[in-house]
């Protein structure tokens, strides 16, 4: 039986030089800084989870998502399932961000790389120092 594989999508948010991070708590109670965004759900089209997402976890709508990602990986999260991840620039409609639907999301934080000092390494850690080295997209 083959194993599971899911597709996730996370959002190059940029505003004044930095990019836009979440402090999130997973189901273990770990804490981390991510992207924002999440796996693609069945019947859903990369634009339709991508906008799903970012009103899911910043409550607000998107304005525009580059038509082609900026960067693709694939890995193993921890549970042991394949992923495939592919990493967007996003504009949002505006920045007046509510994560209240989110009870993952702790707080959305604006970085630039030297403030990720004495952060965790975990899956995504990669694609956030990538996005922040080459500022993708623009």
């Amino acid at each position: 039986m083959p194993g599971k594989h899911h597709v996730t999508l996370k959002a190059a948010i940029w505003r004044d030089g930095r990019l836009l991070l979440l402090r999130e708590r997973d189901e273990s109670g770990e804490v981390w800084l991510d992207l924002p965004g999440g796996r693609l759900e069945q019947g859903e089209d990369l634009m339709q989870a991508m906008h799903r997402e970012i009103r899911e976890e910043l409550g607000v709508g998107v304005a525009r998502v580059g038509a082609l990602p900026l960067h693709v990986w694939n890995g193993v999260n921890p549970t042991g399932h394949s992923v495939v991840g592919l990493l967007f620039a996003v504009e949002p409609e505006h920045h007046d961000f509510d994560h209240a639907a989110a009870p993952e999301v702790m707080e959305a934080l604006w970085c630039r790389e030297t403030d990720l000092a004495g952060e965790h390494d975990h899956v995504h850690m990669a694609t956030i120092r990538l996005a922040l080295r080459r500022r993708l997209g623009e």
